[in-house]
Protein backbone atom coordinates (compact mmCIF):
# COMPACT_ATOMS: atom_id res chain seq x y z
CA UNK A 1 0.00 0.00 0.00
CA UNK A 2 0.94 3.40 -0.43
CA UNK A 3 1.72 5.97 2.22
CA UNK A 4 3.11 9.14 3.44
CA UNK A 5 6.86 7.70 5.31
CA UNK A 6 8.36 9.62 8.42
CA UNK A 7 12.78 8.01 8.68
CA UNK A 8 13.28 8.56 11.87
CA UNK A 9 17.08 8.08 11.00
CA UNK A 10 17.29 11.02 8.88
CA UNK A 11 13.88 12.88 10.37
CA UNK A 12 12.89 13.40 6.52
CA UNK A 13 9.20 12.54 4.96
CA UNK A 14 8.97 10.73 1.72
CA UNK A 15 6.40 9.08 -0.05
CA UNK A 16 6.90 5.08 -0.18
CA UNK A 17 5.22 1.42 0.23
CA UNK A 18 4.45 -0.40 3.23
CA UNK A 19 2.40 -3.83 3.20
CA UNK A 20 -0.94 -3.98 4.22
CA UNK A 21 -1.47 -4.63 7.97
CA UNK A 22 -2.57 -7.58 9.06
CA UNK A 23 -4.48 -7.69 11.75
CA UNK A 24 -5.16 -9.37 15.22
CA UNK A 25 -8.44 -10.64 16.76
CA UNK A 26 -9.49 -7.61 18.69
CA UNK A 27 -8.85 -4.89 15.65
CA UNK A 28 -10.30 -4.01 12.06
CA UNK A 29 -9.01 -3.11 9.04
CA UNK A 30 -9.74 -0.11 7.62
CA UNK A 31 -9.75 1.24 3.98
CA UNK A 32 -8.66 4.94 4.59
CA UNK A 33 -10.33 7.14 2.22
CA UNK A 34 -8.97 10.72 4.01
CA UNK A 35 -6.39 11.50 6.73
CA UNK A 36 -5.54 14.56 8.27
CA UNK A 37 -2.40 15.82 9.72
CA UNK A 38 -1.17 17.46 12.95
CA UNK A 39 2.00 19.48 14.59
CA UNK A 40 2.62 15.77 16.14
CA UNK A 41 3.44 14.70 13.04
CA UNK A 42 6.39 17.12 13.05
CA UNK A 43 7.38 16.76 16.81
CA UNK A 44 7.18 13.35 17.14
CA UNK A 45 10.79 12.48 15.07
CA UNK A 46 12.32 14.76 16.75
CA UNK A 47 11.08 13.69 20.02
CA UNK A 48 12.60 10.53 19.49
CA UNK A 49 15.55 11.69 18.25
CA UNK A 50 16.21 13.37 21.95
CA UNK A 51 15.60 9.84 23.45
CA UNK A 52 17.85 8.24 21.29
CA UNK A 53 20.45 10.29 22.38
CA UNK A 54 20.06 9.80 26.07
CA UNK A 55 19.34 6.01 25.85
CA UNK A 56 20.80 4.29 22.13
CA UNK A 57 18.73 1.24 22.77
CA UNK A 58 15.25 3.04 22.01
CA UNK A 59 13.72 1.76 18.88
CA UNK A 60 13.90 4.04 15.84
CA UNK A 61 11.98 2.65 12.81
CA UNK A 62 10.21 3.97 9.12
CA UNK A 63 6.45 4.66 9.29
CA UNK A 64 3.38 5.97 8.35
CA UNK A 65 2.89 9.16 9.86
CA UNK A 66 -0.98 10.85 10.60
CA UNK A 67 -3.12 9.93 13.33
CA UNK A 68 -6.33 11.10 12.68
CA UNK A 69 -8.40 9.56 9.77
CA UNK A 70 -11.95 8.41 8.27
CA UNK A 71 -12.82 5.28 6.20
CA UNK A 72 -15.03 1.87 6.00
CA UNK A 73 -14.13 -1.13 7.75
CA UNK A 74 -12.67 -3.72 5.11
CA UNK A 75 -12.56 -6.77 7.31
CA UNK A 76 -12.43 -7.48 11.38
CA UNK A 77 -10.58 -9.58 13.68
CA UNK A 78 -12.66 -12.59 15.22
CA UNK A 79 -13.28 -11.04 18.40
CA UNK A 80 -14.78 -7.67 17.56
CA UNK A 81 -18.73 -7.97 17.55
CA UNK A 82 -19.82 -4.12 17.72
CA UNK A 83 -18.56 -3.44 14.35
CA UNK A 84 -19.10 -4.50 10.85
CA UNK A 85 -17.24 -4.64 6.93
CA UNK A 86 -18.47 -1.65 5.43
CA UNK A 87 -18.99 0.29 8.34
CA UNK A 88 -17.93 4.16 8.21
CA UNK A 89 -16.13 4.97 10.96
CA UNK A 90 -13.49 7.27 12.76
CA UNK A 91 -11.25 6.84 15.46
CA UNK A 92 -9.04 7.37 19.11
CA UNK A 93 -5.33 7.67 17.85
CA UNK A 94 -4.16 6.48 21.73
CA UNK A 95 -4.03 2.54 21.66
CA UNK A 96 -4.53 2.12 25.48
CA UNK A 97 -3.86 -1.19 27.52
CA UNK A 98 -7.23 -1.13 29.69
CA UNK A 99 -5.52 -2.80 32.77
CA UNK A 100 -2.58 -0.34 34.24
CA UNK A 101 -3.87 1.86 37.41
CA UNK A 102 -4.64 5.35 34.50
CA UNK A 103 -6.53 2.58 32.48
CA UNK A 104 -8.68 1.57 35.37
CA UNK A 105 -9.25 5.03 36.75
CA UNK A 106 -10.67 5.45 32.88
CA UNK A 107 -7.45 8.01 32.22
CA UNK A 108 -6.81 6.05 29.35
CA UNK A 109 -5.02 9.27 28.23
CA UNK A 110 -2.29 8.27 30.58
CA UNK A 111 -2.19 4.86 29.70
CA UNK A 112 1.28 3.20 30.82
CA UNK A 113 1.73 1.42 28.09
CA UNK A 114 0.36 3.24 25.28
CA UNK A 115 1.19 4.36 21.85
CA UNK A 116 0.24 6.90 19.00
CA UNK A 117 -0.78 5.83 15.59
CA UNK A 118 2.02 7.98 13.12
CA UNK A 119 4.83 6.64 16.11
CA UNK A 120 7.76 4.13 16.21
CA UNK A 121 6.21 0.63 16.16
CA UNK A 122 2.57 1.44 15.21
CA UNK A 123 1.80 2.82 11.68
CA UNK A 124 -0.30 6.12 10.91
CA UNK A 125 -3.47 7.29 9.02
CA UNK A 126 -1.92 8.41 6.24
CA UNK A 127 -1.92 5.41 4.33
CA UNK A 128 -4.54 2.98 2.04
CA UNK A 129 -5.27 0.78 5.27
CA UNK A 130 -4.75 1.34 8.73
CA UNK A 131 -4.78 -1.63 11.58
CA UNK A 132 -7.29 0.14 14.76
CA UNK A 133 -8.27 -1.89 17.88
CA UNK A 134 -12.05 -2.18 17.11
CA UNK A 135 -12.25 -0.64 21.19
CA UNK A 136 -10.78 3.14 19.46
CA UNK A 137 -13.61 3.07 16.82
CA UNK A 138 -16.63 6.13 16.71
CA UNK A 139 -18.92 6.21 13.60
CA UNK A 140 -18.82 8.68 11.67
CA UNK A 141 -20.43 11.41 12.01
CA UNK A 142 -23.54 11.47 9.31
CA UNK A 143 -23.70 16.00 8.36
CA UNK A 144 -19.80 15.32 7.75
CA UNK A 145 -18.22 14.41 4.74
CA UNK A 146 -15.08 11.74 4.58
CA UNK A 147 -12.52 14.80 4.70
CA UNK A 148 -14.34 16.84 7.70
CA UNK A 149 -14.73 13.36 9.47
CA UNK A 150 -10.77 12.87 9.68
CA UNK A 151 -9.97 16.37 10.35
CA UNK A 152 -12.06 15.26 13.85
CA UNK A 153 -9.96 12.97 16.18
CA UNK A 154 -7.01 14.46 17.93
CA UNK A 155 -7.47 18.25 17.17
CA UNK A 156 -11.15 17.87 18.74
CA UNK A 157 -10.49 15.40 21.38
CA UNK A 158 -7.40 17.76 22.60
CA UNK A 159 -9.40 20.84 22.29
CA UNK A 160 -12.24 19.04 24.50
CA UNK A 161 -10.29 18.00 27.36
CA UNK A 162 -8.40 21.50 27.29
CA UNK A 163 -11.41 23.31 27.72
CA UNK A 164 -13.88 21.06 29.19
CA UNK A 165 -12.68 18.32 31.55
CA UNK A 166 -9.11 20.56 32.07
CA UNK A 167 -10.37 24.19 31.79
CA UNK A 168 -13.73 23.51 33.07
CA UNK A 169 -15.57 26.23 31.01
CA UNK A 170 -18.91 27.27 31.94
CA UNK A 171 -21.15 29.32 29.51
CA UNK A 172 -20.93 33.32 30.36
CA UNK A 173 -17.33 32.77 30.70
CA UNK A 174 -14.50 34.51 28.68
CA UNK A 175 -11.87 32.80 27.17
CA UNK A 176 -8.16 33.67 25.18
CA UNK A 177 -7.08 31.34 23.11
CA UNK A 178 -3.54 31.88 21.74
CA UNK A 179 -2.52 31.38 18.43
CA UNK A 180 -5.57 30.79 16.21
CA UNK A 181 -5.25 29.23 13.41
CA UNK A 182 -4.38 25.36 13.96
CA UNK A 183 -6.58 22.46 14.73
CA UNK A 184 -7.10 22.58 18.27
CA UNK A 185 -7.18 26.39 18.65
CA UNK A 186 -10.17 26.54 15.85
CA UNK A 187 -11.93 23.84 17.38
CA UNK A 188 -12.01 25.23 21.00
CA UNK A 189 -12.77 28.51 19.56
CA UNK A 190 -15.89 26.57 17.75
CA UNK A 191 -16.65 24.85 20.97
CA UNK A 192 -16.70 27.76 23.42
CA UNK A 193 -18.49 29.96 21.07
CA UNK A 194 -21.35 27.12 20.79
CA UNK A 195 -21.31 26.72 24.60
CA UNK A 196 -21.81 30.72 24.63
CA UNK A 197 -18.42 32.11 26.12
CA UNK A 198 -17.06 35.04 25.11
CA UNK A 199 -13.79 34.03 22.90
CA UNK A 200 -10.97 36.62 22.65
CA UNK A 201 -8.37 34.91 19.79
CA UNK A 202 -4.70 36.10 19.36
CA UNK A 203 -2.40 35.71 15.83
CA UNK A 204 0.40 37.69 14.36
CA UNK A 205 -2.18 37.59 10.60
CA UNK A 206 -5.00 40.16 10.66
CA UNK A 207 -5.96 38.02 8.04
CA UNK A 208 -6.62 35.18 10.29
CA UNK A 209 -8.15 37.43 12.96
CA UNK A 210 -11.03 38.31 10.51
CA UNK A 211 -11.43 34.50 10.05
CA UNK A 212 -11.46 33.51 13.68
CA UNK A 213 -14.11 36.32 14.31
CA UNK A 214 -16.31 35.21 11.73
CA UNK A 215 -16.35 31.72 13.20
CA UNK A 216 -17.40 33.72 16.59
CA UNK A 217 -14.70 35.15 18.18
CA UNK A 218 -15.58 37.93 19.69
CA UNK A 219 -12.29 40.20 19.62
CA UNK A 220 -8.84 39.79 18.11
CA UNK A 221 -5.74 40.66 19.02
CA UNK A 222 -2.49 40.65 16.25
CA UNK A 223 0.16 40.16 19.22
CA UNK A 224 3.13 41.97 16.76
CA UNK A 225 1.47 44.70 16.57
CA UNK A 226 -0.60 44.88 19.94
CA UNK A 227 0.64 44.16 23.54
CA UNK A 228 -1.67 41.54 24.37
CA UNK A 229 -1.99 41.69 28.08
CA UNK A 230 -3.53 45.08 28.01
CA UNK A 231 -5.69 44.63 25.41
CA UNK A 232 -7.27 41.61 27.58
CA UNK A 233 -7.31 43.95 30.53
CA UNK A 234 -9.00 46.38 28.61
CA UNK A 235 -11.64 43.99 26.98
CA UNK A 236 -12.31 42.82 30.31
CA UNK A 237 -12.68 45.56 32.21
CA UNK A 238 -9.25 45.07 34.37
CA UNK A 239 -10.72 41.88 35.43
CA UNK A 240 -8.63 39.36 32.77
CA UNK A 241 -10.35 36.58 31.31
CA UNK A 242 -11.30 33.43 33.24
CA UNK A 243 -9.36 30.76 31.17
CA UNK A 244 -6.75 30.85 28.91
CA UNK A 245 -6.25 28.09 26.49
CA UNK A 246 -2.53 28.22 25.19
CA UNK A 247 -0.81 25.61 22.96
CA UNK A 248 2.50 28.20 22.37
CA UNK A 249 4.49 27.50 25.35
CA UNK A 250 7.79 29.34 26.13
CA UNK A 251 6.64 32.59 24.49
CA UNK A 252 2.84 32.56 24.97
CA UNK A 253 2.60 31.21 28.54
CA UNK A 254 4.01 34.38 30.41
CA UNK A 255 0.99 36.34 28.44
CA UNK A 256 -1.39 33.81 29.32
CA UNK A 257 -0.69 34.36 33.10
CA UNK A 258 -1.00 37.73 33.09
CA UNK A 259 -4.10 37.63 30.98
CA UNK A 260 -6.10 35.58 33.81
CA UNK A 261 -7.90 37.01 36.18
CA UNK A 262 -7.96 36.39 40.08
CA UNK A 263 -8.96 32.63 40.74
CA UNK A 264 -8.67 32.20 36.73
CA UNK A 265 -7.20 29.25 35.06
CA UNK A 266 -4.75 28.92 32.59
CA UNK A 267 -4.38 25.31 30.14
CA UNK A 268 -1.79 24.64 28.20
CA UNK A 269 -1.95 21.70 25.33
CA UNK A 270 1.66 22.60 23.44
CA UNK A 271 4.66 24.19 22.86
CA UNK A 272 4.84 25.52 19.76
CA UNK A 273 6.95 28.20 20.76
CA UNK A 274 9.48 26.38 22.59
CA UNK A 275 9.31 24.16 25.76
CA UNK A 276 10.34 26.53 28.39
CA UNK A 277 9.52 29.97 30.01
CA UNK A 278 9.79 32.08 33.43
CA UNK A 279 7.61 31.75 36.17
CA UNK A 280 6.73 34.28 38.32
CA UNK A 281 5.91 32.29 41.01
CA UNK A 282 4.56 35.17 43.18
CA UNK A 283 2.70 36.45 40.80
CA UNK A 284 0.79 33.10 40.38
CA UNK A 285 0.32 32.61 43.92
CA UNK A 286 -1.02 36.14 45.11
CA UNK A 287 -3.59 35.94 42.31
CA UNK A 288 -3.77 32.12 42.91
CA UNK A 289 -4.19 30.89 39.19
CA UNK A 290 -4.78 27.71 38.15
CA UNK A 291 -2.08 26.40 35.91
CA UNK A 292 -3.04 22.79 34.27
CA UNK A 293 -1.07 20.99 31.39
CA UNK A 294 -3.65 18.78 29.61
CA UNK A 295 -2.37 16.37 26.27
CA UNK A 296 -4.76 14.68 24.12
CA UNK A 297 -7.73 12.85 24.93
CA UNK A 298 -9.43 9.80 26.36
CA UNK A 299 -11.45 7.82 24.22
CA UNK A 300 -14.91 8.76 26.43
CA UNK A 301 -14.01 12.11 25.88
CA UNK A 302 -13.88 11.86 22.07
CA UNK A 303 -16.82 10.51 22.05
CA UNK A 304 -18.53 13.33 23.70
CA UNK A 305 -16.71 16.04 21.93
CA UNK A 306 -18.26 13.94 18.35
CA UNK A 307 -21.87 14.17 20.07
CA UNK A 308 -21.14 17.33 20.63
CA UNK A 309 -20.01 18.45 17.22
CA UNK A 310 -22.67 16.79 15.89
CA UNK A 311 -25.83 18.00 17.87
CA UNK A 312 -24.11 21.50 16.95
CA UNK A 313 -24.01 20.87 13.39
CA UNK A 314 -20.49 22.10 13.54
CA UNK A 315 -18.11 21.54 10.41
CA UNK A 316 -14.39 21.82 10.83
CA UNK A 317 -12.12 24.72 9.21
CA UNK A 318 -9.85 22.67 5.99
CA UNK A 319 -7.01 25.12 5.13
CA UNK A 320 -5.90 22.73 2.02
CA UNK A 321 -6.74 19.46 0.81
CA UNK A 322 -4.03 17.40 -0.86
CA UNK A 323 -4.16 14.30 -2.67
CA UNK A 324 -1.77 11.20 -1.04
CA UNK A 325 0.53 11.65 -4.37
CA UNK A 326 0.67 15.39 -3.07
CA UNK A 327 1.11 14.84 0.36
CA UNK A 328 4.62 15.70 0.79
CA UNK A 329 3.15 19.31 -0.18
CA UNK A 330 0.90 18.81 2.91
CA UNK A 331 3.72 18.64 5.04
CA UNK A 332 5.41 21.90 3.97
CA UNK A 333 2.18 23.55 4.30
CA UNK A 334 2.20 22.61 8.13
CA UNK A 335 5.80 23.72 8.45
CA UNK A 336 4.99 26.99 6.82
CA UNK A 337 2.54 27.85 9.68
CA UNK A 338 0.32 29.66 7.59
CA UNK A 339 -2.77 27.09 7.12
CA UNK A 340 -5.69 28.06 9.34
CA UNK A 341 -7.17 24.91 9.75
CA UNK A 342 -6.82 21.56 9.22
CA UNK A 343 -5.12 19.73 6.45
CA UNK A 344 -6.70 16.95 4.93
CA UNK A 345 -5.46 14.13 2.75
CA UNK A 346 -7.07 12.48 0.29
CA UNK A 347 -6.37 8.88 -0.30
CA UNK A 348 -8.56 8.49 -3.68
Amino acid sequence: MKALLVDERTLTFSKGELPIPQIGPDEVLVKVHAAALNHRDLNMPLFYKRMREQDASFPVSTYAVGADGAGIIESIGSNVRSWSIGDPVIWSSLAYCGVCSACLLGQNVACLKGNIMGSTGFNGTVAQYVAVPAKLLIPKPEHLDVKESAALSMGLGTAWRALITRGGLQPGETVLIQGIGGGVALFALQIAVSLGARVIVTSSSDEKLKQAMALGAAEGINYQSEDVVERVIDLTNGNGVDLVVDGGGSKTMPVAIQSVRDLGRVVNYGFVTGRTFTLDTYHLMIRQVSLVGTAMHTYSELVSAVRFFSNAKLRPVISKVFSLEDSLQGVEHLESGSHFGKIAIHMD
